[in-house]
């Protein structure tokens, strides 16, 4: 993935035992292009690498550490922005939470969002989620009160009933595949019992 950042003081790695990926200058700018990385904003414009999981020995993973990797509380992050890699697998529970994100696009290769992934996240304002995620858990976007709308894939199996719980600006929601997908989704009661929330089906 690509991402331009503002040189600050350089932008810096998340003390892991890992390296920082491939830096390139371009412009007044750094180039990032590496999908074992997560880059993150903060909202002071101070890049961040974060490696999407570290197991044993330092060993990188394609999924994001769960119970609350890049929670608010964790590492001192206050995420302002953020672009998940490509190799993306999974996003563990309560990786964001309380996180200051105003958009989130969720790569085809991720297949599950954890419980509370992204709970209280009061930025987020739009969600798109790629075709290969089949499950969303419970309470993945709860709270998330400036949350308009949200594109789901057509690779969605199930999504929990308090998944978008206490997001009462949710009135838009874009399905990315035909009426027949649609109805064998499990949840869905759930999502759509808002007078106020419209379905559009591509």
């Amino acid at each position: 993935g690509v991402m331009y950042v503002s040189v600050r003081p350089s932008a810096q790695d998340v003390d892991l035992g890992v390296t920082a990926p491939e830096e390139k200058n371009k412009n007044s700018g750094l180039l990032l292009d590496n999908d074992e990385v997560l880059t993150a904003m903060e909202p002071s414009l101070e890049g961040k690498f974060i490696p999407v999981s570290v197991g044993s020995g330092g060993k990188k993973k394609g999924s994001l550490i769960s119970e609350e990797a890049f929670a608010r509380s964790s590492y001192g992050l206050n995420i302002s922005s953020v672009k998940l890699p490509a190799n993306l697998k999974t996003i563990g529970g309560f990786a964001f939470r309380n996180q200051g994100i105003p958009l989130t696009e969720i790569p085809a290769s991720v297949t599950s969002i954890g419980s509370g992934a992204f709970r209280n996240c009061p930025s987020l304002t739009s969600v798109t989620i790629g075709s290969g995620v089949t499950s969303i858990d419970d309470w993945a976007f709860l709270m998330c009160s400036s949350l308009v709308s949200i594109t789901i894939g057509d690779g969605i199996k199930s999504i929990n009933e308090d998944a978008f719980a206490g997001c009462p600006a949710l009135t838009s929601i874009y399905y990315n595949g035909d009426i027949n997908k649609w109805v064998e989704i499990s949840g869905l009661n759930y999502l759509i019992a808002s007078s106020s929330r419209k379905l559009y089906i591509n």
